[in-house]
């Protein structure tokens, strides 16, 4: 079992890593942007910042996936879970993340192909500057792999989460609570 801890702390670290890395590309992407504006602005484009973006942008998306699932952060429906018991929720939660996570997890292996193939055959970016695509889908192959990780982590929470002496009270906290509609 602490072998199981050990690998969760390496997982969460992995997971980290990827989020800030994720971040900053988002910083580069926009020093990339700005330098072309200047650049263009004095006649002189940098050619391939255009296609750059897109191969950035994909990263930045994938290597967030995993901790965006840790911080519960990926769009939900909880409204008939906030008035169901805490047991109900956990049933109900375990077959959505099972189901879940086999689906990433073929999608990783699916994608995991592709990167292998694009490296294989020397796949780029149609357009003035050759970028190849391949670290693209291994980046995607990896934030894909990630979240199936972190999804099986939710999945294990789950189930001993059902097991566990709980509350079977409803899991609403803000009964009592006023909700708030911004003013326009």
């Amino acid at each position: 079992m602490k072998s199981l801890g050990v690998a969760k702390k390496v997982f969460e670290r992995i997971s980290f890593a990827c989020s800030v890395l994720s971040t900053g590309l988002i910083v580069v992407m926009m020093f990339a942007v700005v330098l072309d504006v200047i650049m263009r602005w004095l006649k002189t484009p940098i050619y391939g910042v255009y296609e750059l973006q897109g191969v950035l942008v994909g990263m930045t998306i994938y290597l967030g996936l995993a901790k965006t699932q840790e911080r519960k952060q990926h769009i939900g429906v909880s409204i008939l879970g906030q008035y169901l018991p805490n047991r109900i929720v956990n049933l109900v939660s375990i077959p959505i993340y099972a189901v879940s996570m086999v689906f990433f997890c073929w999608l990783t292996y699916i994608y995991g192909g592709k990167a292998h193939e694009a490296y294989v055959m020397n796949e780029v970016i149609a357009g003035i500057t050759k970028i190849p695509i391949f670290p693209l889908k291994m980046v995607m192959t990896l934030g894909l792999a990630l979240l199936t990780l972190q999804l099986f982590i939710d999945l294990v929470k789950e189930i001993k989460a059902l097991f566990s002496i709980q509350d079977d009270g409803p899991t609403d906290t803000t009964k009592n609570e006023k909700t708030e509609v911004p003013e326009l």
